[in-house]
């Protein structure tokens, strides 16, 4: 566009703001847009600046000018000019605030491109000897502090506790980093100084108030930069902060400054300088702050000024801990303790996580002393720390209002709130509110507690708790008890370290509350108690199981109930089995248990029946699969899909149960008849089986639940499942030509996982398998099913299961070009998802393996190799290095290292080949890089990094 005129430029600006028709206001936005980036706009914004418009006119001016600052960088010169230009437009200005504070932000942008210590210098010189331009130079030092206090974040990690650069720091190793610190860092005792003259006498007045409320707020920004400790402790400003903590007005920055003095100790720590005055002047201050708290506190925990006071107080007591702890008698240290319990004591989901940290830092502390004085320290810190629990167990209890709170339901599967699990509904808003705040904040605290006190003192503070509300006797203090089993639980102490406590607990176990959220937090805490039962409990266990076992007539406590029995049953076997029948009895007449609770209930009922003798677990599994017959046959019999597939999952937990225990048992001779009665238990269930497979073409989405059980079957039983293997495969094959589904390949890859080794099932396996593998390739040559289905990953999943039994045979059989044609296309197709893709890898990487396989394997895939598909399989691997992602390239890397580790040179070859396939848009220079990079490689990591240099070598667009 050609050069316009101030008016042009006004007059598009002025209609920008007043036109109400959406095209004028578009096109005004597009014309005023190009000529932000006219080169002459320089001239024309500042004089825009300079003439008598409207407030619009020099609001829009003022962003413009500090976009084009920083998107076009004005060369020295005319940096310079611009920075005398916009100051003496700010004092023009000055009347309008909003404007004023958009020139300044210009000002900053100007420094960060072309520092000038001359300027800052300058203006408090000049527009500080001038009381009508106070509130102009407040605004631009404040906008210069805040940004250069950000860059310095960023430059040095200040935050992270790195070395902190202050004005006694190396000055030019600052500001060589940066323009804007080089204009900083030589003015921090100007500027101070100004603040200082500039602040009125006192702030009984509404405009002084104001005034004060922008001197601190410049003030606190600029602190960090320099001001020897001493100085700043002395400063009117620092110390009638004070006195201001209440003040609605000034109390947000009054914090401010405070906060900021407190950060600068905190940095400074272990440093020359002497930071003495410092925490004695904040020693002396937590009563005062304590004053002020308690009186904002009486407008209500969120009143104004509480979480600024609150947030102070936490960086005081990080920047003085250090000290004080180690004079723990010095009431400044008690003084210290007794305001960070008042701030913890603020109720409501805000204030408490601010405090978390602070006591952390107390704690941290505290453990670090020599321990003669972190004994003194703790014994002189026990009453504090009493009250910080007693405060813990009042934040952690449960409201009056908490018998209102309702659970509702969610019918939407496709869902995704973490607190809905579409079984048992989602808590309301206030509940769910309320435990993410004991699980998220009162946890840690009680976590920084134990450190600061020592666990073992803790655990006995809150048990003397726990106990006077237990035997209480008015018996109304169940918030009070369930929220001291909260936290006995979620201090995650050992069983050793509650022994002590135990028999007095158990003792009082009739006076424990009768209320449901006791209830669910006691067995909670039970279910962590298993140790202790198997060695010192076994006395009190069958009235404990008894009070867990009776809790379950509470709907709500299912779930607790039967988590607790799970964790019991894998601690104390033995004991649950004395009260095997009655738990059986009770678990499997269940009927409305949800489908998780379902499984959990048979997953343990499994895992207990490892711990029998032979004649009980006959007994048990035949009550079992009895109990699960008969629903699997009203299931069919109504050909309930949601039925049978409840039935297949809690038949698969059960399997599961006994898979996790049995897995751990040494030897042969222990887990065989364990194996033998879960293979005979599978062969009653059979002919149902049997029924369910030969309909499930007719009932929809079974199939996948019970090929996962039968999976699970096999892999859990091993070798006794063969009376029934031919049975088994027989059924898979027929109802994959029924309704061919990828469940049944991963099924049948658990039979070649068991069986495939054994030369006897060798020769019908591979049968079954080539059968397999042409139907699913004639799936997706049919384009019956998408590459990415999971009939491409169970393929390859089953196919690599396949490898590591019989590979060499697998290799020889005429299905093997098939394998690797579907394999290769798989992996140069870019439409091919990463996961079907890193499947096929998979593949390829356990077919080169010499670790993990036979050399008669290994032999079998050097000479498939050696062949042709050697190239076509380098050809395909380089192409997608170059195409696909960094995962699918990491494998890559893994073929290329197996491949090398038995021959690197025909290797190397293959991979010159597979460089030399690629299409000519690959530079030859970049082929021939990588090469040699790839021969030099040596580990695998160097290896995978040679390649994705390679990758970042090949711009996108040759792609």
């Amino acid at each position: 566009m050609a050069t316009p005129t101030v008016d042009e430029v006004s007059f598009r600006v002025l209609k920008f703001y007043s036109t109400t028709n959406a095209q004028e206001r578009k096109a005004c936005d597009e014309w005023l847009q190009s000529f932000s980036k006219h080169e002459g706009a320089w001239e024309i914004l500042n004089k825009l600046l300079e003439s008598d418009g409207p407030p619009e006119l020099h609001a829009w001016s003022a962003r413009t000018m500090a976009w084009r600052v920083k998107n076009s960088k004005p060369d020295r010169d005319l940096s310079l000019k611009l920075q005398q230009v916009i100051v003496q437009h700010m004092f023009r200005l000055r009347g309008t605030s909003n404007i004023v504070h958009q020139l300044s932000t210009v000002i900053v942008e100007l420094l960060k491109l072309r520092g000038n210590p001359e300027l800052i210098s300058e203006m408090c010189h000049s527009l500080g000897a001038q009381a009508q331009a106070t509130q102009v130079l407040l605004s631009a030092l404040s906008e210069i502090g805040k940004e250069s206090g950000f860059i310095l974040e960023d430059l040095l990690d200040v935050r992270k506790g790195q070395q902190v650069k202050t004005a006694r720091a190396d000055e030019a190793e600052i500001t060589e980093e940066h323009p804007l610190l080089m204009s900083v860092m030589p003015n921090v005792g100007s500027v101070l100084q100004f603040l200082h003259a500039v602040w009125p006498a006192e702030a009984s007045q509404q405009d002084n108030k104001k005034l004060m409320n922008s001197i601190l707020g410049c003030y606190a920004t600029w602190l960090r930069f320099g001001g020897a400790p001493g100085d700043l402790v002395q400063s009117n400003i620092t110390r009638q902060c004070l006195q201001y903590l209440s003040d609605p007005m000034l109390c947000e920055e009054a914090c401010a400054v405070l906060g900021e003095l407190a950060i600068r100790r905190i940095e400074n720590q272990g440093t020359s300088e002497d930071w003495g005055p410092v925490v004695g002047f904040f020693a002396s201050s937590f009563n005062v702050i304590g004053h002020h708290l308690d009186s904002l506190l009486a407008g209500g925990p969120e009143g104004d000024g509480v979480g600024d006071i609150v947030r102070l107080v936490c960086r005081i007591c990080r920047a003085c801990a250090d000290q004080l702890v180690t004079q723990p008698t010095d009431p400044m240290a008690g003084a210290m303790l007794n305001t960070l319990l008042r701030c913890t004591s603020v109720p409501g989901y805000e204030i408490v996580p601010k405090t978390i940290g602070t006591w952390g830092k107390v704690g941290q502390c505290i453990t670090s002393l020599d321990d003669a004085t972190k004994q003194r320290a703790r014994t002189a810190f026990t009453a504090a720390y009493q009250k910080l629990i007693e405060i813990c167990v009042r934040q952690a209890m449960y409201p009056a209002k908490s018998g209102e709170w309702t659970r509702t339901f969610c019918t939407d599967k496709s869902c995704t709130k973490q607190q809905c699990d579409h079984e048992s509904g989602n808590l309301c808003d206030d509940e769910w509110d309320f435990n993410e705040f004991r699980k998220k904040e009162l946890e840690d605290l009680i976590f920084e507690t134990c450190a600061g006190i020592g666990e073992a003192e803790a655990i006995h503070l809150i048990f003397q708790l726990l106990f006077q509300f237990i035997n209480d006797p008015s018996r109304s203090k169940w918030q009070e008890v369930e929220a001291c089993f909260f936290f006995i639980t979620s201090s995650h102490s050992s069983y050793k370290l509650l022994a002590k406590y135990l028999p007095q607990l158990f003792e009082s176990h009739s006076k424990i509350p009768d209320n449901f959220r006791v209830k669910a937090s006691y067995i909670g805490f039970l279910s962590k108690l298993g140790g202790w039962f198997k060695k010192d409990g076994a006395v009190v266990f069958d009235m404990v199981l008894g009070y867990i076992m009776h809790s379950s007539q509470d709907p709500r406590l299912e779930t607790d109930v039967i988590q607790c029995v799970s964790k019991l049953a894998g601690r104390c076997p033995q004991l649950m089995l004395n009260v095997y029948g009655q738990l059986q009895s009770k678990m499997l007449s269940w009927d409305s248990l949800s489908i998780s609770n379902s499984k959990d209930v048979m997953q343990t009922l499994g895992s207990l029946s490892c711990s029998m003798t032979t004649a009980q677990r006959t007994e048990a599994v035949g009550v079992i699969c009895q109990n699960i017959l008969e629903r699997l046959q009203r299931a069919l019999e109504s050909q309930s899909a949601a039925g049978l597939q409840k039935e297949f999952q809690k038949l698969t937990s059960l399997y599961k149960g006994v898979d996790d225990v049995a897995s751990m048992v040494v030897g042969a001779t222990e887990r065989g008849p364990i194996q033998q009665d879960w293979a005979k238990a599978f062969g009653g269930l059979w002919f149902v089986i049997k029924q369910v497979i030969q309909k499930a073409g007719q009932i929809d989405d079974v199939s996948e639940y019970l090929s996962g059980f039968i999976s699970k079957v096999i892999l859990t039983v091993g070798t006794a499942s063969s009376p029934h293997l031919e049975g088994v495969i027989s059924e898979l094959v027929s109802l994959f030509e029924r309704k061919p589904q990828s469940c049944v390949l991963y099924c049948f890859a658990s039979v070649i996982s068991v069986f495939g080794r054994n030369p006897s099932y060798q020769v019908p396996i591979m049968n079954v398998l080539e059968l397999f593998i042409r139907s699913t390739v004639k799936l997706l040559a049919e384009s019956a099913v998408g590459p990415n289905s999971d009939f491409v990953q169970e393929l390859y999943y089953l196919v690599t299961k396949s490898s590591h039994t019989f590979q060499a045979q697998l290799l020889q059989a005429p299905v093997a070009a098939t394998i690797f044609d579907v394999a290769l296309a798989a992996i140069v197709d870019t439409d091919v998802s990463r996961s079907s893709c890193g499947t096929v890898m998979q593949y390829f990487i356990s077919i080169t393996e010499s670790d993990s396989i036979t050399p008669e394997a290994l032999a079998a895939t050097k000479a498939y190799l050696a062949t042709p598909r050697g190239e076509q399989l380098y050809s395909a691997m380089m192409t997608a290095v170059v195409d696909r992602d960094l995962d699918t390239l990491d494998l890559v890397g893994v073929v290329v290292w197996n491949m090398m580790q038995y021959d690197r040179q025909d290797c190397l070859r293959l991979v010159f080949s597979g460089l030399q396939s690629l299409p000519p848009k690959v530079p030859e220079a970049s082929r021939q890089k990588c090469i040699d990079s790839v021969a030099a490689s040596k580990s695998l990591s160097e290896l995978q990094g040679n390649l994705e240099k390679f990758h970042r070598d090949v711009p996108a667009n040759w792609r």
